[in-house]
């Protein structure tokens, strides 16, 4: 919970993200799975729309499911119920499986057995936008450290949608003003990386890229919709 006592973005963002890796645990398809031929997921583009955080004490559900499988990228869709079963957010996710030593990614359809697990029930939002490059002066930089990292030992995407959730001004989060999160991962960020934030405003949205500073390669893309 935050200082409004409601979720925090990043919290319930996590549960959806939990909820994925369950269901593939169930299906046999799930990051312990994968290992065995030593592939691993890695989470591509998300995008989040918020209709309302719940508060402290409330019971949700998340419903999840697999829309499409490609060579290299497949589909995963959440909603998120409050116990009354009225919708209070809506994932759209797009993953892809790398080989853990070379990093690359490999053929999705020849490393998962999907048969008789996707379903065509429509997505429940729109799905992940390509976020536009930008050009700005740093608002921030950090140096990857060891609570930043998950089990594919680069930087946890939700620490990522942290830092830049950080940077918004505290009366849009008090507001509950943002409403939509699209973010794009495009290389990993590992431990004692330095890095750094870089924001611009574009209409109703701000548009964020971290960086990593000794190379400037970009390693993700995000915009944060506001309401």
């Amino acid at each position: 919970m935050d200082f409004t006592d409601r979720c925090t973005h990043t919290s319930l963002m996590n549960h959806i993200l939990q909820a994925a890796g369950d269901d593939a645990d169930l299906n046999g398809f799930g990051i312990k799975d994968l290992n065995i031929g030593n592939c691993s997921w890695v989470l591509s583009r998300m995008c989040t729309e918020f209709y309302r955080r719940p508060g402290q004490g409330e019971e949700i559900d998340v419903k999840t499911w697999v829309a499409d499988v490609g060579k290299l990228m497949t589909t995963r869709n959440m909603i998120v119920f409050d116990g009354s079963g009225e919708r209070i957010a809506v994932a759209v996710t797009q993953w892809a499986v790398i080989n853990i030593d070379t990093r690359h990614a490999v053929d999705i359809r020849a490393n998962v057995d999907y048969r008789g697990k996707t379903d065509d029930e429509p997505i429940p939002g729109d799905p992940p936008v390509r976020v536009p490059r930008i050009d700005s002066e740093p608002a921030a930089t950090k140096k990857v450290q060891y609570s930043d990292i998950d089990f594919n030992r680069h930087m946890n995407a939700m620490k990522y949608i942290e830092w830049i959730i950080d940077n918004v001004p505290i009366d849009l989060i008090q507001a509950d003003a943002l409403k939509r999160i699209d973010i794009n991962f495009l290389k990993e960020a590992v431990l004692g990386r330095q890095l750094s934030l870089h924001t611009i405003e574009d209409g109703i949205r701000r548009l964020c890229e971290i960086r990593a500073i000794e190379s400037g390669d970009p390693l993700c893309r995000c915009a944060l919709a506001f309401g």
